[in-house]
Parts: structure tokens; C-alpha cells; sequence
């Protein structure tokens, strides 16, 4: 942090880097991504620390969780019970945190399987030939994993990362409005509150990242289907972060790792999710953090993120790319915006001993 400019009064500096967000099992879930808030006045005064996590490993110490998933697909025991394993393992993961002094603690950011295959169930981005099943875990379930009559979901490569993530489907059957329900989640991120209070910090996976994760099977120019993809996510985005910031929610994390990639045809899509009278932002409430991360944003969305009035933190991965020098040549970070620098790499994070 030496290499920063000293804030000309106070200035905030967090920390954050990147999670993996989508492969099935044990180890290879942990999010253990701290967020490290430098709170400075000036360089004279005491410097007060605070911590963040973008994460945490879901599958148990012992890998409850991994057992009990065995155990229901197998049918040897019930949802509800599968469910108890989860919550009990997120809850322990909950208490280790507060007991090592994290200050901000994610809730709403736990899943069965696969992240992104648990926000297209959520947002009812469902393919046709899973339509006709009953929504909500088990067809979260047959879209992973596949069914009689019906193969599963492609898996690509999450972001620069050796993990993996289920691709969503965009065909014929999504030409109507889309049948969202947030109902398990919010479920989950008012427990969360309930247990961590102002610890608690809800975990949303972006409008434009999810839409860059879909394939879309349509013919067609992709920038148009996935604008009309975003028209129809917007309001859907908006009363989501609503209802999260009427739970008592005091900052939300949007996840919007496809900042990284240099695609200038984003540029508009994010331009349209979080500017002018369609944005999803809130106009007062929680604080926003905008995450990134496993690479440098590029200098046009640094410059585009920096800009953003209802964006308060924007945290950004310090361990690889060059987000640094993006702040250095930008005149510094403004200092009415909290810089969330990520200091542990979430690709080696079993390297590193906070």
C-alpha cells in the first residue's frame, strides 16, 4: 500500500480477490478472500484495519456437505435433510469467520452444486427442455446433472481460473417474461442478518456477467439477444435489491467478474444495468460494492466504474493484472469511493496464511 497516493483527507482502501464460484466439490470451493480496509486521515495517524470475505468453503471441514449430496442422490435422504447439512455447515463457516475477526461476512452466496447454475434457476433462465419440471432445487439439480431424455448443461472455464462453471441456456422458451423467485435466497440472507447483523453482506451475481456466461441458441446478432436478455433482467435485478435492502442489508456485493474481459460490447449493457432510469442501483439504502476479479479490469471500466454515483465500493484483485498502475495513471483513487484491493489470489488462496 505504500505505492498508493496519500489521500488528501480520509481515504479508504479495501481489499478484495477473486472466488471461485462454480465447481462441485470439497476444496476447490474455497473463497477464503479477505477484503482489507485501510482507514487513513493522514499518513501520520493510526491506521485502523477491517476485513471482508468474498466468500467461504461450502463443503464443511469434513466435507459434510459433499456426503450428504451423495446421500440425496441416492435417495437416502430427504431435501429437508440435505438442506439441515448445508445450513449447519454454513452456519459453522459463519461462526469460524466471526471467531477469527472478519468484520463483513458474505450470506446469500451458498449453493448445492454450481453458482451461476443456482442464479439462472433463480432468475428462470431455464432451457426448454427443462421448462416442465418443478422449479427450484432438484431441476436446479437436472439442469447440472442431467435426466432421462434430457443432457445437462455445457461447463465452461470460470474466467482465467482452472475451475469451471455450468453454462445457462437462452432458447425459444425464454421469448416471454421470466418466471424469477428469490424466495430460497432471500430466505438465506435474512437468516444470515439474523445471526451476523451488520456483519451480514448479501452476495449478488450481476446482471451483465450473467448474461455474458449464457450461450444463446438463438440465430442472430448475440449483442441484440443480449440486450433484450438485460431488458428483461433489469426489473427483475431491481426489486431484488429491494427486497435485500428491506431485510436490513447494509452493503450489498454485486459480482460482476466479466468486467474483466476486454470486450468493448459490455461497455453498453453495464452502462444500461447501472446508469440513468433503468439501473438496478438503489437510490439510497445499502452500500454498493462492485467486485472483480483473477485479472485487471482494463482502463476503460476502470474509468467507466470510478464514475458510477450509486457505486460506493469497488474492489478490484491486487493479485494479478495491473490494477495498480490503472489507479496510479487515473490521478489516484477518488476519495469519495472505497478501493477494495484483493490481497489474497483466488486461485492459490491454500497458499496463504492471513
Amino acid at each position: 500500500m505504500q505505492n498508493v497516493p496519500p489521500p488528501p483527507a480520509v481515504q479508504s482502501y479495501s481489499a478484495s480477490t477473486g472466488p471461485a464460484f462454480a465447481t462441485p466439490f470439497a476444496s476447490q470451493h474455497f473463497w477464503l478472500t479477505f477484503l482489507l480496509s485501510l482507514l487513513s486521515q493522514s499518513i501520520s495517524t493510526m491506521v485502523v484495519f477491517s476485513t471482508s470475505a468474498l466468500g467461504f468453503g461450502r463443503m464443511g471441514e469434513n466435507r459434510e456437505l459433499k456426503f450428504a449430496l451423495e446421500k440425496f442422490w441416492r435417495n437416502d435422504i430427504a431435501a429437508t435433510d440435505l438442506l439441515a447439512v448445508a445450513h449447519q455447515v454454513e452456519e459453522s463457516a459463519w461462526s469460524m469467520q466471526v471467531d477469527a475477526g472478519i468484520d463483513r461476512i458474505t450470506v446469500g452466496d451458498y449453493c448445492l452444486y454450481d453458482n451461476v447454475a443456482t442464479w439462472a434457476e433463480s432468475l428462470g433462465i431455464i432451457p426448454k427442455r427443462f421448462a416442465s419440471l418443478e422449479p427450484g432445487t432438484e431441476r436446479m439439480f437436472s439442469m447440472c446433472r442431467g435426466i432421462d431424455g434430457a443432457e445437462a448443461l455445457s461447463m465452461k472455464k470460470w474466467i482465467t481460473s482452472n475451475y469451471h462453471y455450468m453454462v445457462p441456456e437462452v432458447d425459444e422458451s425464454l421469448r416471454g417474461e421470466l418466471s424469477s423467485n428469490f424466495s430460497s435466497y432471500l430466505s438465506d440472507v435474512k437468516r444470515g442478518i439474523s445471526s451476523l447483523g451488520e456483519k451480514a453482506v448479501p452476495v449478488v451475481m450481476g446482471p451483465v456477467s450473467m448474461i455474458y456466461f449464457c450461450a444463446f441458441k438463438f440465430t442472430g446478432a448475440i449483442d441484440i439477444q443480449r440486450l433484450a436478455l438485460l431488458e428483461k433482467l433489469l426489473p427483475i435485478y431491481r426489486e431484488l435489491l429491494g427486497d435485500i435492502a428491506a431485510l436490513g442489508a447494509t452493503e450489498i456485493q454485486i459480482h460482476e467478474p466479466a468486467l474483466v474481459f476486454a470486450d468493448s460490447s459490455l461497455a453498453s449493457l453495464f452502462k444500461r444495468a447501472y446508469e440513468g432510469p433503468a439501473s438496478i442501483l438503489p437510490a439510497a439504502g445499502p452500500d454498493i460494492n462492485m467486485v472483480s476479479f483473477f485479472e485487471d479490469i482494463g482502463e476503460s471500466n476502470y474509468k467507466w466504474l470510478i464514475s458510477v454515483r450509486g457505486i460506493k465500493i469497488i474492489s478490484l484483485d491486487f493479485t494479478r493484472g495491473d490494477n495498480m498502475s490503472l489507479i496510479k495513471e487515473n490521478g489516484g483513487f477518488p476519495t469519495d469511493k472505497v478501493l477494495g484491493a484483493g490481497l489474497i489470489d483466488g486461485r492459490n488462496i491454500w497458499k496463504v496464511n492471513p
